[in-house]
């Protein structure tokens, strides 16, 4: 049950990450049309932006769980006394 847990973690992170991409793609796309009058965009922008952004979020997601499930030290302030 955990590596199910893990695994949609990831997936979830990566997910994030190819969203996070597409929007980025699409602010590109929108600064080209309207500062460089292309009559095009580039396509392989996007793949490269998604996959950057999926790679990247998946180490990220690899990191927080580590953080947060394996080594359990996430909100954890000290109480004032």
């Amino acid at each position: 049950m955990k590596n199910f847990k893990k695994t949609i973690y990831l997936i979830a992170a990566m997910l994030l990450g190819f969203l996070l991409a597409f929007i980025v793609y699409a602010e590109l796309a929108i600064w080209q049309i309207e500062h460089l009058s292309s009559n095009g965009n580039n396509f392989w922008e996007f793949p490269i932006l998604a996959i950057v952004g999926i790679t990247l979020f998946y180490f990220i997601g690899q990191r927080w769980w580590q953080i947060i499930y394996v080594e359990r030290r996430h909100w954890q302030w000290k109480k004032k006394k």
